[in-house]
């Protein structure tokens, strides 16, 4: 691995780890916050939480940093 790939953690550096990560849900409405299929960078919205994940998975990583991760 050395000779074939050494510079790979330079170049790809491992993902932070993820402090919480789940659903966004609004107590009051019951939606949560979705891409609604949209690509990276997108406008988000809010729609019914279907608890399957996809769409509607956040996480949030120890840069403090938001992303939707599109966990199924």
């Amino acid at each position: 691995m050395d000779k074939i790939a050494y510079d790979v953690l330079y170049s790809y550096p491992l993902l932070p780890e993820n402090q919480v990560w789940g659903e966004a849900k609004n107590l009051h409405s019951s939606k949560c916050i979705d891409t609604m299929g949209r690509p990276i960078p997108g406008i988000v919205g809010a729609t019914p939480c279907h608890g399957y994940g996809g769409n509607q998975v956040l996480s949030i990583v120890i840069r403090r940093a938001f992303a939707l991760t599109g966990v199924i």
